[in-house]
């Protein structure tokens, strides 16, 4: 008599068995499979989204802030716009600007920028001459605020400079490297209580020292808007043992216009020569006039060092 015993089926307990093995086998297949393409998927690459250009807006006037953010101001139609200097800006589908065109008053290309976003934020930006040639390189935090720029020639990095801010998001310090990241100088910020700019400081490196070889301070109206900005710099006497800031350039602004005036001096920190000039708004020169004197300026700045 035959005592083999029937299971599910009619199988066998063996066949049994060897059955259930073969379903779980599918079915642990099956399940490996699609864990693997879940996987898979952060790492495939993704087709590349390419931004549209839905319009494009013409501007006369363009301006930096303290922040290092890019204004556009005094929109213009396209008719004016070609026979005059304008900006054109190109938005895509997002109503970001990804591309910025400078135009001289004959619609000559005179440079352009290439924009790309990150999650939506501004990230880098390349601009070039209007002959394709990269200038500058330049990338921003996720606050869109500029954090590094890259000056180039002929395609080599020429230098870059680092940008710090404070807790309000204005500019604290830059840092001037050479392309082989050795500092070459820094520049330090500071603001009054209005959130201002009133004075840059230029240092130079001298060891683990520096020195402020120059600095520029601004003064503003009681509108707010900025009426002149000086320049200092350091000068040594003949001996070395005393040194003075000396005023060698003074922009005043005026609704006529910008009046630069640089100043030169003798080794005696005289006087020699004063010339200025006037610009409009666009930064044409309007008119150049000579002034030659032989007194020291009544805005010279000077400190005594003990050598």
């Amino acid at each position: 008599m035959n005592h083999e015993q029937y299971g599910l089926l009619g199988l066998s307990y063996k066949g049994t068995l060897l059955w259930g093995l073969l379903v779980s086998l599918v079915v642990l297949t099956f399940i490996f499979s699609c864990n693997s393409n879940k996987l898979e998927d952060p790492i495939r690459p993704k087709k590349k989204i390419e931004s549209i250009v839905t319009q494009v807006k013409y501007y006369k006037n363009y301006r930096v802030d303290e922040k290092g953010l890019s204004h556009y101001t005094e929109p213009i139609k396209k008719e004016k716009a070609l026979t005059s200097l304008h900006y054109r800006l190109h938005y895509d589908q997002n109503n970001h600007v990804i591309k910025e065109e400078e135009y001289d008053e004959k619609g000559r290309l005179k440079r352009y920028s290439n924009i790309s976003y990150q999650n939506g934020m501004k990230f880098h930006e390349e601009v070039y001459t209007g002959s394709n040639d990269l200038i500058f390189s330049r990338y921003y935090d996720s606050k869109e605020i500029l954090a590094k720029e890259e000056k180039y020639s002929h395609g080599q990095l020429l230098k870059y400079v680092d940008f710090t801010y404070d807790k309000k998001g204005y500019k604290k310090k830059e840092k001037h490297y050479r392309s082989d990241e050795v500092l070459e100088l820094f520049k330090t910020f500071k603001y009054n209580d209005k959130n201002q700019l009133i004075q840059v400081d230029t240092h130079l490196p001298q060891g683990r020292k520096s020195i402020v070889h120059q600095y520029v301070v601004y003064r503003y109206n009681d509108k707010g808007v900025k009426k002149k900005e000086r320049y200092y710099a350091l000068r040594y006497s003949p001996n070395g043992k005393s040194q003075k800031y000396l005023l060698i350039k003074e922009n005043t602004y005026t609704p006529k216009g910008i009046q630069v005036t640089v100043i030169q001096y003798d080794q005696n920190s005289k006087v020699l020569k004063k010339d200025k000039y006037l610009y409009n708004a666009q930064g044409e020169e309007i008119k150049p006039v000579a002034e030659r004197s032989g007194d020291t300026d009544e805005n010279l700045k000077s400190i005594e060092s003990k050598g």
